[in-house]
């Protein structure tokens, strides 16, 4: 440490040395705000993002946290972060994925940071929680992951202290310029694959790897021209976000305006569509999201998947078994996060239905050089490259079984045992985020481990909900309570304390042994100790999975009518009762059991029947009777919807049938097309001519008061 006499000729001298060798540096300004401002303020090119409180004159792009994935595919020139305003991991990734070379990244810290509350820790915590409430055990990850991977300066007194400062070492630049738009030979070599799958042997996809800044993304679309040119008609990309397709694109068109625009008459870009005639024909390059593809089977010459580890790989096999040229592109070290758990899960898939599939990594960096110091401190900070080195499973693994321990972690714990807990939650599931670091160092939420000779082979993680007064204004997280509260009026279940298993996860080599029940049995065990109302998860149904959750003894609760934009699976909400209390829970799953079929000739056409039959094979019998006259009237006062309350609809309607007679012709048809003939809404706004969703159910919820009144 030691004082710098010109702090303005120090950075400008730093960010010269970056710029020259196309690298990218953490700047860490700790201290006032006017104070950081005013060293940074002269740094900050036009072209920079601000994400906080900006200067009043400042004419730099200001974002919104919340709003930063629309930022992705663009560059800026620098970037800085008013930590004032808090921090998320999830910001802390994607900005420093959108600066080029030469640039800085600045964070304005607070004198007294890392130990000051985190405002962006408000969206995971439940009601009534509060951020100044925790303790900040992500800012001081942070902080000591920066102690020598970033340039640091602290402001004392009238004087600027250099804490700690990076070294930009000079690199070989292995930028060129190919034919094809390429911009390195990795790039050029994966556009090269990608038109081996269009025109190649069928059913042998390429799986395209890269850490961020590497152009994998530029590389899909500069692939689909090149393959749109040599013949191919149609192609089709996708991911889980349209934006996540944006850069493909971006790149495509400007290849085509910079390089052909003579030879092809009109370039006309719609929304997620490029197409433009060439020698007579219409090429087109088309955004389709995950789960129309799959549940549509379009016609196209080749199928780009773009960041792949952020769909399911059930979605994913269903593609492959539907589409024959395919290329899947994942970002390894990403913001996402969660690249290797999708190569590791995906593989066995691969195997087994492509066994003639191919793999490229792109190691080369495109838009900085290797060594980059802000690569280097953001990977550290958020784990980006976290794995679990777990010990190899015995050549007997029942004698293994024996040896192994599981315990519930403190949060001083789960520090020391950080990079092995999270690389094993990355591996296990496709859309683990920096995000889930901070809420697992932040979050007052419980964490169960099993070892092997002292090493992590398994996770638990679980947060706890309800307990509430009934004096909160506005409600917060407590997903499932809500969730009953909202679907079936049941308001008790925000009383109850309850457990939510929120993410369980077994190193790949060990699993199939029972170690995940093992981890379950622990963790119902100990709520049963501590006297919890009642247990559950939510997940996205899958077979497997939901096949695994009733082993444990869950009970099926509530099924989603909404699939998944990414994975394309239905939310399932499974419950145990370890009370007397929580009996009361049986009434909703007789309620969710009734409904079931109504919503299967309607919102939940397209259940998977293998899925259909666990949940049901499930069903138990009760004899709790059921208040069908306050269900109505829930359902007309708002407090429940109509895909949880239409079987009880039906029954009233069909019970006194001699009702009908005494409504409008109209109105009678309403009620007799909606709970008898089961039309949709789309369809019964079809066929009584009115104005949308929201005008076809406030006639039928008139239509059916009027009902009531008459009974």
């Amino acid at each position: 440490m030691h004082t710098l006499a010109d702090p303005d000729a120090f950075l400008k001298a730093h960010l010269a040395t970056l710029a020259r060798n196309r690298h990218r540096d953490l700047v860490i300004l700790q201290g006032s705000t006017d104070w950081a401002w005013q060293i940074i303020t002269p740094h900050l090119p036009t072209n920079s993002l601000i994400i906080g409180n900006a200067p009043s004159d400042s004419a730099r792009t200001s974002a919104n946290p919340q709003n930063l994935k629309h930022q992705l595919g663009k560059e800026f020139a620098g970037a800085a972060i008013d930590l004032n305003d808090g921090l998320s991991a999830n910001t802390l990734g994607i900005v420093a994925g959108l600066l080029q070379a030469g640039s800085g990244l600045f964070l304005i810290m607070p004198p007294t940071w890392p130990e000051i509350a985190n405002p962006q820790d408000s969206r995971f915590l439940n009601t009534p929680l509060q951020p100044q409430q925790l303790e900040p055990w992500f800012y001081r990850h942070l902080a000591s992951s920066w102690q020598k991977q970033s340039t640091w300066l602290k402001q004392h007194g009238e004087q600027t202290q250099l804490i700690c400062q990076t070294t930009s070492v000079q690199s070989e630049n292995a930028l060129t310029e190919f034919d094809s738009g390429a911009a390195t030979r990795e790039q050029n070599q994966a556009i090269t694959q990608i038109l081996k799958v269009a025109f190649g042997h069928r059913k042998r996809p390429l799986v395209l790897s890269a850490d961020r800044g590497r152009g994998k993304s530029a590389a899909l679309g500069l692939a689909a021209v090149q393959a749109l040119l040599q013949g191919k008609a149609h192609i089709a990309i996708s991911a889980s976000l349209p934006e996540q397709a944006h850069n493909a694109f971006f790149h495509a068109q400007r290849w085509l305006e910079q390089n052909i625009s003579e030879q092809i008459s009109t370039i006309s870009t719609h929304g997620d569509c490029l197409s433009f005639e060439y020698q007579g024909e219409t090429k087109q390059l088309k955004f389709y999201a995950p789960d129309y593809l799959n549940l549509n089977r379009v016609e196209c010459d080749l199928l780009l998947i773009d960041e792949a580890a952020q769909i399911p790989t059930p979605l994913l096999t269903s593609l492959l078994q539907s589409y024959h040229r395919m290329v899947f592109a994942t970002t390894l070290h990403g913001y996402e996060g969660s690249g290797r758990g999708f190569e590791l899960r995906f593989t066995k898939t691969l195997n087994q239905l492509t066994p003639d599939w191919k793999r490229l990594h792109i190691k080369q960096p495109l838009r900085w050089n290797n060594q980059d110091p802000l690569e280097a401190a953001i990977n550290q900070a958020l784990l980006l490259q976290a794995d679990n080195d777990a010990p190899t499973l015995p050549d007997c693994p029942q004698a293994a079984l024996m040896q192994l321990e599981i315990n519930e972690l403190s949060k001083t714990q789960r520090l020391a045992d950080l990079d092995a807990i999270f690389g094993l939650l990355v591996k296990a599931h496709y859309q683990t985020s920096p995000n889930d670091l901070q809420q697992l160092l932040n979050s007052p939420n419980r964490i169960w481990v099993t070892r092997y000779q002292k090493q992590t082979i398994g996770v638990l993680l679980s947060q706890e909900e309800g307990g509430l007064t009934g004096n909160e204004s506005k409600i917060h997280g407590h997903l499932v309570p809500q969730l009953l509260d909202r679907q079936y009026a049941f308001s008790d279940a925000l009383s109850m304390q309850s457990w939510r298993l929120m993410r369980i996860a077994i190193e790949p080599e060990w699993q199939s042994l029972g170690i995940g029940s093992m981890l379950v049995e622990k963790w119902q065990k100990q709520a049963q100790t501590e006297q919890i109302d009642f247990i559950s998860s939510s997940f996205g149904a899958e077979n497997d999975l939901t096949r695994f959750w009733i082993q444990q003894g869950m009970q099926p609760l509530h099924l989603g009518c909404k699939r998944d934009k990414a994975s394309g699976t239905y939310n399932l909400v499974v419950y145990q009762a370890l009370s007397e209390q929580a009996e009361s829970l049986k009434q909703i799953q007789q309620q969710f059991q009734q409904q079931l079929p109504m919503l299967l000739n309607d919102e939940l056409k397209q259940l998977d029947s293998r899925l259909l039959t666990l949940i049901t094979s499930n069903f138990a019998n009760s004899e709790t009777e059921i208040n069908t006259a306050e269900i109505i009237q829930d359902y007309l006062n708002g407090k429940r919807p109509f895909t949880t309350s239409s079987y009880f609809l039906k029954q009233f309607l069909l019970q006194n049938p001699a009702l009908l007679s005494n409504l409008e012709s109209k109105q009678a048809s309403l009620l007799t097309d909606k709970l008898l003939k089961q039309l949709s809404w789309a369809e019964l706004v079809e066929t009584h001519k009115l104005i949308g969703k929201k005008q076809a159910e406030q006639g039928f919820q008139d239509a059916l008061k009027r009902l009531q009144i008459n009974a």
